[in-house]
């Protein structure tokens, strides 16, 4: 089976020259991005009316900018888990004077305690 879709690629592809097609990280051709979709077309031209882009510029930035947040949001457990993990690494902690502590940081030394 894989001999068969080598096959057709082969085929399929013969028409254009090496030059004209792009392919992804993963080793597929790249396909162009077709959206007919009024909404999206209005809020695309928001964007391009707001980042004064091109309408390329403006999905390359909204998707950007969607997986940007999306890595950056973790699920509560694992910022629990996170937080954990630093408050292990901090070790426990040291219960201090904070009055006196604070008092000597700003040179205030003749405070009674």
């Amino acid at each position: 089976m894989h001999a068969i879709s080598e096959l057709s690629l082969h085929f399929s592809l013969s028409a254009y020259e090496e030059e004209d097609i792009n392919i992804s990280s993963k080793g597929y051709a790249l396909m162009p991005l077709y959206i007919k979709d009024p909404e999206v077309d209005k809020l695309a031209e928001e964007l391009i009316g707001l980042t004064k882009s091109s309408k390329v510029e403006a999905v390359k930035l909204a998707l950007k900018h969607e997986i940007d947040n999306r890595k950056t949001k973790l699920h509560v457990r694992d910022r629990l888990a996170k937080t954990l993990a630093m408050a292990r690494e901090a070790g426990p902690m040291v219960h201090l004077d904070h009055k006196k502590v604070t008092d000597e940081l700003w040179g205030e030394t003749d405070a009674v305690y």
